[in-house]
């Protein structure tokens, strides 16, 4: 949670956007998309948005296509893009005009995705982009790094509390045999 909401907060704050935030694929039944860090002019956006990574209108926005597509998704301007007609009033009542949508990709799979919003339309110049996606493929990098370290850790308790309800069987099958 630290290295994400750090991420989002260095993204809007030296670069300028109004908000970013992390949003985590989940594989229930609605197909959900879990916001779990953000940074900026968020004010209740996440929560009123209720995305999803379903192929339906709730999933066709920017960050619900970059999950279930693994592409990169740019909305160039909240007032002319039609498929933004259910978030529209809500972004730009907080001065969202466009976004960008990166998808997290760790282990040949789509974790959730890095979701960027500007105040002017067509904020993301090419150069833009490529330089997101690399700070995307890092931060996709770095979630998969964590997990790894958190389940070597589970495991190596387990291992232990193994080896040390072993070692009790054993001292009680010595005092048996004895």
């Amino acid at each position: 949670h630290a290295l994400l909401s750090e991420v989002c907060r260095l993204v809007v704050d030296p670069g300028g956007y109004l908000m970013a935030w992390v949003g985590v694929a989940r594989d229930d039944k609605d197909k959900s998309v879990d916001p779990v860090a953000a940074a900026g002019d968020e004010t209740g956006y996440l929560k009123q948005i209720r995305l999803t990574w379903a192929d339906n209108e709730r999933g066709r926005a920017p960050t619900g296509s970059a999950i279930r597509t693994g592409t990169t998704q740019i909305n160039r301007n909240f007032l002319t893009n039609p498929a933004l007609a259910p978030w529209r009033e809500i972004a730009i009542s907080r001065g969202y005009q466009s976004s960008i949508a990166l998808p997290l990709i760790g282990d040949g799979a789509v974790l959730g995705a890095l979701s960027i919003y500007a105040q002017e339309p067509d904020a993301f110049d090419a150069e833009e982009v490529r330089l997101l996606e690399e700070l995307a493929r890092d931060l996709a990098f770095g979630m998969v790094a964590l997990r790894r370290r958190v389940e070597s850790e589970h495991l190596r308790a387990e291992v232990q509390t193994t080896a040390a309800a072993l070692e009790g069987t054993r001292e009680q099958y010595r005092q048996l045999v004895e």
